[in-house]
């Protein structure tokens, strides 16, 4: 009666090799989720490749002219159809990723899927600003949501998840362009940015004390209309959770994590598929 939804980047700035396809494989085959998408897919076949290890899934991923790829993985039941490349989403640079959009049904859940891979980095002095960067793709992306709003379209549950690049307090002006509506009675609702100050799912360093970080990655819904959403159950996984463990079930600290998986960790949510609001 419940649908498991997560996004994560999978860290695919150099190719991802077989060993650690089928990690990632086996977590994911632990974590069960009817629909998770994956960012940094580097190369396209890792998509495939997980799939193949895994039982009862399907994988979506269209070709981009960025090295790292954007892919959906979901459960044979799921239905993922009307898959496309969002226009403008990598802001015309051939070597950002485009928003992937499709439209998915769990159950009698239904929704918009958008999965994004915004521009990285952080403004620094005596190099280009990200940020301007990042609200151009916003702009692209929140015009693609509004048109699928506009009739004679249905469908209003939105689901915008994946690494936005975008730390809650700091990209403010990115947050804001992203989600149609003014601020008093925007669209979208961050169910991530409630994780609290202290949330983080990219581990920028491993310490003593476990890892400090970043919330770079992000899980938005459809403020008024999503109400198959599960209250309070927007998380992220640690890393020294036992589905990422080894074959004999033991826990990883976050050297070994980032060492066998990722810098990354995934963002899962619940939502209830009994039945659709539209």
């Amino acid at each position: 009666q419940t649908a498991t939804i997560a996004a994560w980047n999978i860290e695919g700035f150099s190719p991802i090799d077989d060993t650690k396809a089928r990690r990632l494989a086996r977590a994911i085959g632990n974590l069960q989720p009817d629909v998770i998408l994956l960012t940094e897919v580097n190369p396209d076949s890792v998509a495939n490749e997980i799939r193949n290890d895994l039982n009862g899934y399907r994988s979506t991923i269209l070709n981009q002219t960025a090295s790292q790829n954007i892919a959906i993985l979901s459960k044979n039941a799921v239905t993922v159809t009307n898959v496309q490349l969002i226009p403008g989403s990598d802001d015309g640079n051939p070597r950002l990723r485009k928003a992937l959009a499709a439209n998915v049904r769990v159950g009698e859940f239904d929704f918009l899927l958008i999965g994004v891979h915004m521009k990285a980095g952080r403004p620094k002095p005596g190099s280009s600003n990200p940020q301007p960067v990042r609200t151009r793709q916003a702009q692209a992306i929140e015009f693609f949501i509004r048109r699928q709003l506009a009739p004679p379209n249905r469908e209003r549950d939105v689901l915008l998840v994946g690494d936005y690049n975008m730390i809650p307090g700091q990209d403010n002006v990115n947050f804001a362009t992203i989600s149609p509506g003014p601020s008093n009675n925007e669209f979208l609702r961050f169910i991530s940015s409630e994780l609290g100050t202290d949330a983080f799912s990219h581990i920028n360093l491993c310490t003593e004390e476990g890892a400090d970080g970043n919330l770079l990655d992000g899980f938005a819904i459809s403020r008024r209309f999503t109400r198959e959403f599960i209250p309070d159950t927007i998380a992220i996984l640690d890393f020294d959770n036992r589905i990422f463990g080894t074959r004999r079930n033991r826990e990883l600290d976050c050297e070994e994590y980032t060492d066998r998986l990722s810098d990354h960790l995934p963002l899962v949510a619940l939502f209830r598929t009994t039945q659709d609001d539209d």
